[in-house]
């Protein structure tokens, strides 16, 4: 996807973007190159890629889905959604929770380089923020884990009424079925899903999970999660 492609999109979905908007993705993708060199952060590296392939597929979930409030991206690595999103949305307030601290060695460059005033690295594991739980608007993940264990980790941090957005490939809906039962301890439900498709023919699937407040013992222990999802 050229930058020009990249930019028509938007136009298309009526999102709203500046100049400056623009130039600090650029810039992100520029840094993202740099740094990869030094630390495995992503195995997309060129710009029409990382525009296409990062970029929008971290944009097009939210284009008719505006966001406010408290968002947090969880295991945010090199930043897809949570930093794409920010540099969008400058009036909402980012976490990015991720537990590598190399890779918030980088966010935080990114940020202070955009000169980002919105966003906050949090060097933490998602299931260890028991102060933020019910904390979170919006709470988001791309290519984490599983459904199931990915339901566990986030869910917890979102308000009553508030929403996990999930950003998955095409596998997303035998996830769901997999899904059914953390989906019913965890007191939350699907309510729609959005499909986009890269360039290169991938699937890639959104599912918006409401959540009406879960119950306190949760999230468990990683261990546990991960050997017993719900």
């Amino acid at each position: 996807m050229k930058l020009n492609e990249f930019s028509d999109l938007l136009d298309q979905h009526h999102y709203p973007y500046t100049k400056h908007q623009i130039d600090c993705m650029l810039q992100y993708a520029s840094l993202l190159k740099q740094w990869n060199e030094k630390m495995n952060l992503t195995a997309i590296v060129e710009l029409e890629e990382v525009l296409d392939k990062h970029m929008m597929d971290s944009l097009y979930p939210i284009m008719d889905f505006p966001l406010s409030g408290n968002v947090a991206d969880v295991g945010s690595g090199a930043g897809f959604p949570g930093l794409v999103w920010a540099i969008f949305n400058p009036d909402v307030n980012f976490d990015l929770i991720e537990p590598t601290g190399k890779r918030c060695t980088f966010l935080n460059e990114v940020i202070n380089q955009l000169q980002l005033t919105n966003v906050t690295v949090i060097n933490r594991r998602a299931e260890d923020l028991n102060e933020y739980k019910g904390h979170y608007d919006v709470v988001t993940a791309r290519a984490v884990a599983s459904l199931p264990i990915l339901l566990e980790l986030c869910i917890p941090l979102v308000k009553k009424g508030g929403n996990f957005v999930a950003l998955k490939g095409s596998q997303a809906d035998s996830e769901v079925s997999l899904a059914a039962n953390a989906l019913k301890q965890l007191n939350s439900q699907v309510t729609h899903k959005v499909t986009y498709t890269c360039e290169d023919g991938g699937n890639h699937i959104t599912l918006f999970i409401q959540s009406n407040g879960c119950d306190s013992k949760y999230p468990r222990n990683y261990s546990q999660i991960k050997k017993k999802p719900l």
